[in-house]
């Protein structure tokens, strides 16, 4: 898999995180993750703005964001590593917004 591919998936996992980041691995989370981003600065966004080094991904989802060692705990032989190289994950922007003047404009009275 080329960098582009990478870089778009992390993208795309960056959308994700906003809502779901939890800085220490869930004793309740089972199972092993099917993909580990790690060696990485992610930006959690809650309330201390904790970085993390790494995020563990299952089913689409994630299952957990922690220490590399922490993470790794999350690894089986089927587990796929993404190694980011110490380049920053960030969480998702969403953009809900609405242009005030265009949609005025387009509302009749």
């Amino acid at each position: 898999m080329d960098m582009e591919n990478v870089l778009r998936k992390v993208s795309c996992l960056a959308l994700a995180m906003a809502p779901l980041m939890a800085f220490d691995v869930a004793a309740s989370q089972d199972g092993t993750a099917e993909t580990i981003y790690h060696n990485a600065k992610v930006v959690t966004v809650n309330d201390s703005f904790e970085i993390a080094e790494a995020v563990a991904v299952k089913n689409g989802h994630i299952m957990a964001v922690g220490s590399n060692s922490q993470i790794q705990e999350l690894a089986s032989t089927e587990t796929k590593l993404v190694d980011l190289h110490g380049k920053t994950l960030l969480p998702g922007f969403y953009d809900g917004h609405i242009h005030v003047g265009t949609r005025g404009r387009s509302q009749s009275l």
